[in-house]
């Protein structure tokens, strides 16, 4: 042969080189490939290795019944965390290591009333997830419903003024719109032709009435007096204006109109000179020392308010300032609009510094339990200790300067101590566990079964304090008055999953373990629900991560409500 078409030399020495290095490439591919198929479709694989090992259970049993004795051919043993473990002896679960239960054989196992599926969740993904477990209690819930609305007139101290003669306006006092009047004050004279043929017929009648007294004539003079006066008191004159008539030598032809009540005339509706009809409208007034606020509530939260509950009201014009109203009237009909309440809340304006038409901003506050004013002599001893303030004396300078007789100050050079009030003690006293501003009263307030005694103002009723003593929350000045809250059993909202139709919560049953329970709950407070239905205090429910045991309930839906109560294929992993 001949080599001119021998391959050169060191050919084959490469060639092996390239086959070697393609094979250990692609055996790193292949372990990638397999190591990514591994975890990606590692559930499934998960899922195929517990199928056999229910199998394999499932197998062992049959054959365990087969080989069980006649005695208790009766009687079988099952596993209550893995319900398809089913056995003919006493023993324990091949899978969890649990004590077997007893039960008839062929008896359904039945979930407990209230529970509609079983969960099981490993430990590792309760670690991975953070699943937590709470102890379900009693709390003081107070609801807070947030509206807004405009401030109004008060309707009720509105006044119109009316022409009660024809004539003609002579002299009008009121110039603009906006003018303070009191009670009393001319607001026009009118000059009226009619108005003084009455008045003159009254004046002749009065006088011959006062000529009539002790005579047989006297009774028939007043009935002729009486009918003229009837006339003009129902015009609207005063008895003043009845004293000026029947003083004056001769019957004035214009006649005076008065402001019957104090207040801000918002309308005008006449000028100098005009001429008007018996009934023209001429002013309208309105007292502003109280407002209204017309608060639109959401329909949802319209059953938290109460007529008489007091309310928080915030002005933009006047930030950080809060003044009290009180919810005054309930309107009987629902915006089909807006789908909101109307609530009428009334407001003291003895200033005049809340005007119509501002926008306002409202809290209602009303505790979901029951809270009750209670006397001072009602509170738990330990309770009512706190409201015995000790005289004592401290330096302003200085508070850790502190005495039980007045002196002066050591660190000031000389300044006067001075006399601790109830707040001040509460604050600064040697003893004090809490800030009476920051409402901060750990170990000090008295709780008995549901009951929370406590101080506290109408406004704020969930702001109990220890001690006695004046609102310093919103400057409202009120004096706190000893009151109890009733706690209500309630669960945080992380522990609540709704699925728009009903609510759920899972309850522990063991370690691992959840019940899913359908709660009826109340309106949403803050970071809680009020349970209504479904749960019982002590239970244990799963807070955060719930959300993780609901969604492996729904990677496996079968339940054994839906299985009709029979123990076997029932199991949630």
């Amino acid at each position: 042969m001949s080599t001119e078409n021998a391959p050169p030399r060191g050919f084959w020495k490469r060639l092996w080189f390239w086959i070697k290095f393609i094979e250990i490439r692609l055996r790193f591919v292949i372990l990638l490939v397999i190591t990514g198929i591994i975890v990606g479709y590692w559930e499934n694989i998960q899922n195929h290795y517990e199928q056999w090992q229910r199998e394999r259970a499932g197998v062992a049993g049959r054959i365990s019944e087969e080989t069980a004795s006649p005695e208790s051919a009766t009687e079988e043993y099952f596993c209550p965390m893995h319900p398809f473990v089913v056995r003919a002896t006493k023993g324990k679960c091949p899978i969890c290591g649990m004590d077997l239960a007893r039960r008839e054989k062929g008896e359904p196992t039945m979930l407990p009333d209230g529970v509609s599926a079983r969960i099981q969740v490993s430990p590792e993904r309760i670690m991975q997830s953070g699943v937590q477990v709470e102890t379900v209690g009693y709390r003081n819930l107070v609801r807070t419903v947030r509206s807004y609305g405009v401030i109004e007139p008060d309707e009720r101290l509105q006044q119109r003024l009316i022409a009660r003669f024809p004539g003609r306006i002579d002299d009008l006092r009121v110039r603009s719109v906006g003018e303070v009047v009191n009670k009393g004050d001319v607001l026009a004279r009118i000059y009226s032709p009619e108005y003084y043929a009455l008045a003159n017929e009254y004046l002749i009648a009065w006088r011959a009435w006062k000529k009539a007294q002790g005579t047989d004539g006297e009774a028939r003079a007043k009935s002729l007096m009486e009918l003229p006066r009837r006339r003009l008191s129902l015009a609207g004159l005063s008895d003043e204006q009845f004293q000026q008539i029947e003083s004056a030598d001769a019957v004035s032809d214009r006649i005076t109109l008065l402001a019957p009540t104090s207040g801000t005339v918002i309308e005008r509706n006449v000028l100098e000179g005009d001429m008007v009809a018996e009934g023209a409208p001429l002013f309208t007034t309105v007292d502003l020392s109280r407002v209204w606020v017309q608060a639109q509530v959401i329909e949802s939260e319209a059953a938290a308010i109460k007529v008489g509950m007091p309310v928080e009201v915030t002005l933009a014009t006047y930030p950080g300032e809060i003044f009290r109203g009180v919810a005054d009237f309930i309107y009987p009909t629902v915006s089909t609009a807006t789908r909101t309440v109307k609530v009428r809340v009334e407001i003291s304006n003895p200033d005049g510094r809340l005007r119509p038409g501002m926008y306002a901003m409202m809290a209602f506050r009303q505790a979901i339990g029951k809270t009750e004013i209670i006397d001072a002599s009602a509170m738990p001893s330990n309770a009512a200790s706190n409201a015995e303030t000790p005289t004592r004396y401290w330096c302003p300078m200085h508070p850790e300067v502190q005495s039980d007789v007045p002196g002066k100050c050591e660190k000031c050079g000389g300044m006067n101590l001075m006399k601790m009030t109830p707040e001040e003690y509460a604050e600064h006293g040697p003893h004090a566990t809490a800030s009476h501003n920051d409402h901060d009263t750990t170990g000090t307030l008295i709780t008995a079964g549901h009951w929370t005694y406590g101080w506290s103002c109408a406004m704020h009723p969930e702001l109990l304090e220890a001690r006695p003593g004046t609102c310093t929350t919103c400057g409202c000045g009120m004096e706190l008055e000893p009151t109890r809250i009733e706690g209500v059993l309630a669960i945080p909202e992380i522990a609540v999953i709704d699925t728009g139709m009903r609510k759920i919560v899972y309850t522990e049953f063991a370690d691992g373990v959840f019940d899913a329970r359908e709660v009826v709950l109340g309106p949403r407070v803050g970071e809680s629900y009020q349970v209504l239905e479904g749960l019982s205090a002590g239970q244990r429910i799963a807070t955060r991560g719930a959300f993780l045991i609901d969604a492996e309930a729904r990677l496996n839906p079968v339940s054994l409500a839906e299985s009709g109560g029979n123990a076997t294929g029932s199991h949630q992993h």
